[in-house]
């Protein structure tokens, strides 16, 4: 999709979800960032050398990555875009190499692990490839907007729905894993 379509997705989500003046109700989820009090505690506690410009500098990136965060789950949950994760469930930086000359030769992915975040039912066919490379597929509920309730609710067809091929490529796939060496895989790609 290119950004205009990303655009009018986003522009009706938000038309959906304020029609009725009741747009937490509407997503049935809250979206509350931390408070200026508590992170200048938290962060007071962290970094008890640094001074008050250091803390108030950490408390705008935290407050931004908490607003961030929520904006991607609309992107991914409501509007059905894939999320490549930057942190893991711990929330540490998931830092790659830079790409280079010996970037094959020394990189080792499986100390690299990449995350997927995606609503898309058959994530076997659509990422198949990434997954024999030992990246992670996390799937959330996927949204519609019920117009006579005037709520999103969890698309119950979406998140149940699975093609015949599904099963055989996740038995495919695990099974290549299992027998190649993941410098051999790529050339099992699709």
């Amino acid at each position: 999709m290119n950004m205009i379509n990303f655009l009018m997705l986003l522009l009706e989500f938000f038309k959906n979800a304020y029609q009725n003046q009741r747009f937490f109700e509407s997503i049935q989820r809250k979206i509350a960032i931390d408070s200026d009090e508590a992170l200048e505690r938290k962060y007071k506690k962290l970094f008890k050398t640094a001074d008050i410009d250091d803390i108030r500098n950490q408390m705008r990136k935290e407050k931004l990555r908490q607003i961030l965060s929520f904006a991607k789950d609309i992107y991914v949950e409501y509007l059905g875009y894939d999320s490549l994760e930057r942190f893991n469930p711990e929330g540490e930086f998931l830092k790659v190499p830079k790409y280079g000359e010996d970037y094959h030769q020394n990189f080792d992915f499986s100390k690299w692990p990449r995350v997927i975040t995606s609503t898309y039912p058959n994530t076997n066919e659509r990422y198949y490839n990434y997954l024999l490379m030992g990246w992670a597929i996390h799937k959330v509920p996927r949204y519609i907007f019920n117009e006579q309730k005037g709520i999103y609710e969890i698309d119950e067809f979406i998140n149940n729905y699975q093609s015949e091929t599904e099963e055989i490529l996740g038995k495919e796939i695990a099974s290549i894993k299992r027998l190649v060496p993941l410098k051999e895989r790529p050339k099992y790609f699709r």
